[in-house]
């Protein structure tokens, strides 16, 4: 988990996710969460790399 912060403040974090399934390859998905009103609230969507959901991030906070 990385936060990701604006300015000296936090304004989400990237969590990441794996999945191994015993004879398979381990699957690995990041996910972006914001922070909005002292919580963390998820994002939708998950992303194949750690820069795609950090610019999730980025994006909706400028967004909004």
């Amino acid at each position: 988990m990385r936060q990701v912060y604006r300015n000296g403040d936090s304004i989400g974090r990237v969590r990441r996710w794996e999945e191994t399934r015993p004879g398979e390859l381990t699957r690995e998905w990041f996910t972006a969460e914001r922070w909005k009103n002292a919580l963390y609230v998820r994002v939708e969507g998950t992303h194949p790399t750690f820069e795609e959901a950090m610019e999730r991030i980025v994006f909706y906070g400028v967004a909004h």
